[in-house]
C-alpha cells in the first residue's frame, strides 16, 4: 500500500492524483489477477479517505463523491472475467420429443430469449460472433423478463415477471431506487420455474470483490459474491448461469434469493452484528411475501443496515474475509 497514514495529506487532489496513478497501473496490468489485487489496495485508500472526509452530523464533503465517481471509473478498467465462469448452453440443436417435457419447454423458452438477445447485442456493436456471456447483461433484465412474459403469453403457459427491489420494497429507500432485477416465474403442467437469462450480470470480477463492503456510499459487492460462498447457493448458480432457468423448490427459491438480500446488506450490518455467516433466516415463503409485497427485508433489518453504507466504519481494517470460503473451490 502506498500511503498508510492519511495524517498528512489535506487536499482533495492529493487523493485523486494518487487515485489516477492506480488507474494508470490498472489499464497497463495485462492480468486480471493484477489488476484484481490493485483494486483492493483502491478500496481499502478509500476507506481511509472516508474516514478523513466525514463529519459525524454533517455527512460526507461534496468532495468525497468525486472520488467515488474516480472509484466506479477505475472498476470499468478491470478486464472482463467471472467469478464463476459457466458457459450458456442454448441454441436450436436441441433433441426433438414429440410430447415436450415440461424442462423441455421452459428450455426452449430460455433459449430463444439468449438467442434473441445475443443476436441484438451484436448488432448493438457492430459484431457478428460475439458469445453471449461476452456482453455485459446489466440493464436488459427488464427487456429480456417482458419477452419471457411475452413467450410464455403466447404458448398459453402462466408467466409471471417478478422485480425485486431493493430490500424487496417498492419505492424503497435504498441505492436511490437502484439495483432492480427482473425475473420470470413460468408454471408449466402445476409445475414452477424460475427463469433468469441475464444472471450473469451478477458474476462479473469487478463487482463481487468482498473488499468493496465497508465503502460508504458505494453500492456493495453483487449477488454472485454471496452464491459462491455456499454450496446449495453455488449449485443453483451453475444451474441457472448454464441454462437460463431452474425448478424453483423452496430450496432454490431461498439460496437464490438470499444472494440478492445479502447484497443489500452493507459494512456497517457486519461491523455492528459481528455476523460473518453471510447467511439469512429467510425462508422461501418469507421470500414469496417479499416479492409480492406483503412484506419487506426492511420490517426485519435496520434500514442503516441496508442499502448505501452512510458512515465510514469504525475500523478501516475490518475483514470481510469469510470462513466458509476457504471450503468451496
Amino acid at each position: 500500500m502506498e500511503v498508510r497514514n492519511w495524517q498528512n495529506v489535506n487536499q482533495i487532489d492529493n487523493y485523486k492524483k494518487l487515485l489516477e496513478g492506480y488507474r494508470f497501473r490498472i489499464y497497463k496490468a495485462k492480468a486480471v489477477e493484477e489488476q484484481v489485487a490493485l483494486l483492493k489496495e483502491v478500496y481499502q485508500i478509500v476507506k481511509e479517505i472516508s474516514k478523513k472526509m466525514y463529519k459525524e452530523g454533517q455527512g460526507f464533503s461534496k468532495q468525497y463523491y468525486s472520488i467515488l465517481q474516480l472509484v466506479l471509473s477505475i472498476e470499468d478498467n478491470v478486464k472482463q472475467a467471472y467469478i464463476l465462469d459457466v458457459k450458456p448452453s442454448y441454441g436450436y440443436k436441441k433433441k426433438k420429443e414429440n410430447t415436450p417435457s415440461n424442462e423441455t419447454i421452459v428450455q426452449s423458452i430460455a433459449d430463444t430469449i439468449r438467442v434473441i438477445l445475443c443476436r441484438k447485442l451484436n448488432q448493438k456493436h457492430g459484431s457478428t460472433n460475439r458469445t453471449f456471456e461476452s456482453f455485459d447483461l446489466q440493464g436488459y433484465c427488464p427487456a429480456s423478463a417482458s419477452m419471457v412474459k411475452q413467450m410464455g403469453d403466447a404458448l398459453s403457459i402462466q408467466t409471471t415477471k417478478i422485480t425485486i427491489e431493493p430490500g424487496f420494497l417498492k419505492d424503497s429507500p435504498l441505492f436511490n431506487q437502484r439495483k432492480k432485477h427482473c425475473l420470470n416465474l413460468v408454471k408449466v403442467n402445476e409445475e414452477l420455474y424460475l427463469v433468469d437469462c441475464t444472471y450473469h450480470q451478477f458474476f462479473l470480477q469487478k463487482d463481487c470483490l468482498i473488499e468493496r463492503l465497508g465503502i460508504p456510499m458505494l453500492s456493495g459487492c453483487a449477488p454472485g459474491t454471496f452464491m459462491l460462498m455456499d454450496e446449495t447457493r453455488k449449485k443453483v448458480a451453475e444451474k441457472i448461469l448454464k441454462d437460463g432457468w431452474i425448478k424453483a423448490t423452496p430450496e432454490v427459491i431461498k439460496a437464490y434469493m438470499d444472494g440478492f438480500a445479502l447484497s443489500f446488506r452493507n459494512g456497517l450490518y457486519y461491523e455492528e452484528t459481528s455476523d460473518f455467516s453471510y447467511t439469512t433466516s429467510y425462508t422461501a415463503e418469507d421470500y414469496i411475501r417479499f416479492l409480492f409485497q406483503e412484506e419487506s427485508q426492511l420490517h426485519y433489518e435496520k434500514e442503516s443496515y441496508l442499502g448505501f453504507q452512510s458512515k465510514p466504519l469504525l475500523d478501516i481494517h475490518l475483514s470481510f474475509h469469510p470462513e466458509t470460503l476457504k471450503s468451496i473451490k
